[in-house]
């Protein structure tokens, strides 16, 4: 006979990764899961078919990239220089150059409950980056 487990003690439940990223099964790009570093929410003043700006890590070629509305890929090179915060920033003046300059935009990293975590995080150079996920507002 096989014990029951006690309600009376706390239960755990971790949340993983896959459960947070929304993939698009038509796009080439989104078969090897592994590869996805960052999942950022777009706002839907943006009016882009795929609400969701998936950034990608291609360990091989040493570089980062995302494509805007499953059509131009866009890449950033990474270097033994370059931070978390560098990334980041080439997201967002992207998104601004590919909508016109007409909008600015910010980064809001929802992965992160403390601010000291989020600052360490956009020191880190690019190799040591792990897995976050966000929202991109318009200010």
């Amino acid at each position: 006979m096989k014990a029951m487990h006690s309600l009376t003690k706390p239960i755990y439940v971790f949340p993983t990764i896959l459960e947070d990223v929304i993939f698009d099964y038509h796009d080439e790009y989104h078969k090897d899961c592994n590869n996805i570093i960052m999942c950022l929410s777009l706002p839907n003043e943006l009016k882009i078919t795929n609400n969701i700006l998936n950034i990608y890590w291609n360990k091989d070629k040493s570089s980062f990239y995302f494509k805007m509305d499953n059509k131009k890929q866009f890449t950033f090179t990474l270097t033994g220089k370059n931070t978390s915060f560098d990334l980041i920033s080439f997201i967002l003046n992207t998104l601004s150059e590919y909508v016109g300059f007409s909008m600015t935009f910010d980064l809001i990293l929802t992965t992160f409950s403390s601010v000291d975590t989020m600052k360490q995080y956009l020191k880190l150079p690019l190799n040591e980056i792990y897995y976050s996920k966000g929202n991109i507002i318009i200010i």
